[in-house]
C-alpha cells in the first residue's frame, strides 16, 4: 500500500484570514499559493470569504481535511501544487469483518507507518498513516 504526503493549502494559522480560490490559485490575505485539486474541481464562488476553522486529518474523526467558510460552506483542503512525497506503508489492522449474508462487503482498516520516537531510549513504533507528518507534509490521499 502506498499514501501520498502533501504540503496542505491550508493549516490552523490560516483560520481568521480572508481567501479567495480561482482555479489553481488560492489567494490567504496577500500570499498567493499553487495548488492541485487532486479529488475535485477548484470551487467556485470562494471570494474574500474567512476561513472560521481548518479540520486536518484527526480533528473530525475519519472525514477527509477541509475549511469551514463564513457562510458555513466546506471547502476540501488542497496540496501545494508540488510538494507530494509518496510513501510506502507496510502494515494494516483489520478493524472489522464483511458483512454475512451478502451485505455491506467493507472492512475498516487502518494502515500504518514505522515512525522513531527519540525520547530518552530512540524506539520504532507504528503510527496511524493519517497522523504522520513529514515536516510541512501532512496525509493527503491512498494510492
Amino acid at each position: 500500500m502506498r499514501a501520498v504526503w502533501c504540503e496542505p493549502a491550508f493549516t490552523e494559522d490560516d483560520e481568521g484570514k480572508q481567501v479567495t480560490i480561482i482555479g489553481e490559485s488560492v489567494k490567504v490575505d496577500n500570499e498567493t499559493r499553487r495548488v492541485e485539486w487532486t479529488d475535485s474541481s477548484p470551487p467556485e464562488g470562494v471570494l474574500n470569504a474567512t476561513i472560521t476553522s481548518v479540520w486536518e486529518w484527526g480533528n473530525a474523526g475519519d472525514v477527509p481535511p477541509h475549511i469551514v467558510l463564513d457562510n458555513d460552506r466546506c471547502v476540501s483542503i488542497p496540496p501545494i501544487a508540488g510538494s507530494g512525497k509518496t510513501i510506502d506503508l507496510a502494515f494494516a489492522e483489520i478493524m472489522s469483518s464483511p458483512a454475512e449474508g451478502g451485505g455491506d462487503a467493507r472492512i475498516n482498516t487502518k494502515f500504518f507507518t514505522p515512525v522513531v520516537d527519540r525520547g530518552s531510549e530512540v524506539t520504532t513504533q507504528l503510527m496511524d498513516a493519517r497522523q504522520v507528518e513529514f515536516g510541512q507534509k501532512k496525509f493527503s490521499h491512498f494510492l
